[in-house]
């Protein structure tokens, strides 16, 4: 957002995203990118009609960041039950899965219930169930509990590991990395039986009995957008960042700091990444002026007039309104550019 509208000269929006919803408004040119696409069958759906069918979506290549769904337990919990840390552990050791025999509306531990609660992924996220399919197929003793939307899962994730709302800390829970989530809390991955698409190839028959596949994400944009913003859509398909520098941020916003701090401090820091994403010639640009540029038309004519050298007039004025030509192409975007993000 800050290079785009202070290098390029954009107003940029962003509009909140639950991940598979930024299909439809941005085949439509409602919203223009997606910075964060994760893997997944419906995804590949909406890419076989969107990209592939339609045309009506570009991918933009890879973000740079591989990810990797999972489950999780707090550290404080698999240090009193180190052996939940493996699918074996959760299916053996009734003591711990006693201390997660409760529920989503009342959190005091039930001995009479028959299985502990796993918090599980937002519906939209779990196409295909496999946590219920890993649960049933490795007889583990817990219950999915699915959340309608992502705030619901954030709720049940807060209650758990800041002890919020009588809950007790202890729980078994689906996550993912990199996330906000690992970065504010101590937790422990649980270990399953390792991916192999054999085992996700049984998805339709409820086979699943295995861990989650790595990700690379990846960007998606309006099919339109090099046509309508070339500079914009040049700057998006140059965009990335690794591990490490998703990492950093994250833990900049675990420390305290607010989007926009940790945004500038990522561009003071790291100068000769982002500068190749846009034209040299706006590398070093200052914050565009909101105000009309009008006045400087009739004030170079009249200085090229009263030279006398209409020669350099002219060119001078060639090169004017060249520039000025772009920056009112720019303009004419600056109020629309809408970027898609995660809520």
């Amino acid at each position: 957002k800050i290079i785009l509208e202070q290098h390029l000269g954009y107003n940029v929006k962003f509009q909140t995203s639950g991940g598979l919803d930024s299909w439809e408004p941005i085949s439509q040119g409602k919203v223009h990118v997606n910075l964060e696409v994760w893997p997944s069958e419906l995804e590949k759906n909406y890419s076989q009609k969107y990209i592939i069918a339609q045309n009506l979506v570009s991918d933009f290549g890879a973000l740079g960041v591989v990810a990797r769904n999972g489950w999780y337990v707090p550290t404080q919990f698999a240090l009193r039950y180190r052996d939940i840390l493996s699918f074996l552990g959760l299916e053996t050791n009734q003591e711990a899965i006693g201390k997660v025999k409760y529920t989503r509306q009342n959190y005091t531990v039930d001995p009479t219930l028959n299985r502990g609660l796993f918090i599980g992924p937002p519906v939209p996220w779990a196409p295909t169930k496999a946590e219920e399919q890993i649960v049933n197929n490795l007889n583990i003793p817990l219950t999915v509990s699915y959340s309608e939307n992502y705030s619901q899962y954030t709720k049940a994730l807060g209650d758990c590991l800041e002890q919020k709302n009588g809950h007790s800390g202890d729980c078994i829970f689906y996550s993912y990395f990199p996330s906000t989530t690992d970065v504010k809390h101590n937790i422990s991955r649980i270990g399953l039986p390792e991916y192999t698409p054999e085992c996700y190839a049984k998805a339709k028959t409820k086979g699943i009995d295995c861990d989650y596949e790595y990700f690379i994400l990846y960007k998606i944009a309006w099919a339109g957008l090099f046509s309508w913003a070339p500079d914009a859509a040049s700057f998006f398909q140059s965009f990335s960042l690794d591990g490490g520098d998703q990492s950093s941020m994250l833990s900049w916003m675990a420390s305290g700091m607010n989007y926009e701090t940790i945004a500038c401090k990522w561009i003071t820091e790291n100068k000769n990444k982002w500068t190749p994403w846009i034209p040299s010639d706006f590398a070093d640009d200052p914050p565009p002026e909101v105000q009309d540029n009008n006045w400087i038309m009739p004030v170079v004519i009249a200085l090229s007039t009263f030279a006398g050298i209409l020669l350099l007039g002219s060119f001078t004025y060639w090169v004017f309104s060249t520039w000025r030509a772009k920056r009112r192409f720019q303009q004419k975007a600056r109020d629309l550019m809408l970027v898609m993000v995660d809520e």
